[in-house]
């Protein structure tokens, strides 16, 4: 079901991919890199309250998981929390440099 849901993803079939990411979780995986991508289905459908869930359950597996926190500031952005999605986004240019260029109006 995770396979099939990352070749969902990259198809671009969100909702489709969520459903299988959902199953494959129900059926005992439960990993971060699986919650994140499950996130990033629910964001992609609008479903912004499941999506914070997921990534918040990737960070529980992985408190380190830099995407998932980059992830998890554009979700709050969305629901118009700045406070939350800033601090995300501090984690997340903390964590990996590299993710300090998805952050929006972060002075360079």
């Amino acid at each position: 079901y995770r396979d099939r849901g990352l070749l969902e993803m990259k198809e671009e079939k969100y909702a489709e991919a969520s459903r299988s990411l959902a199953r494959a979780v129900e059926l005992g995986l439960e990993d971060p890199a699986t919650y994140n991508y499950l996130g990033i289905t629910y964001s992609r459908t609008n479903q912004l309250d499941l999506a914070v869930e997921s990534y918040r359950r990737a960070l529980a597996a992985d408190p380190n998981f830099a995407q998932a926190h980059l992830n998890l500031a554009y979700a709050y952005q969305r629901l118009n929390q700045p406070a939350a999605a800033r601090q995300e986004y501090e984690t997340a240019c903390r964590l990996d440099t590299n993710l300090c260029q998805y952050v929006p109006d972060r002075q360079k």
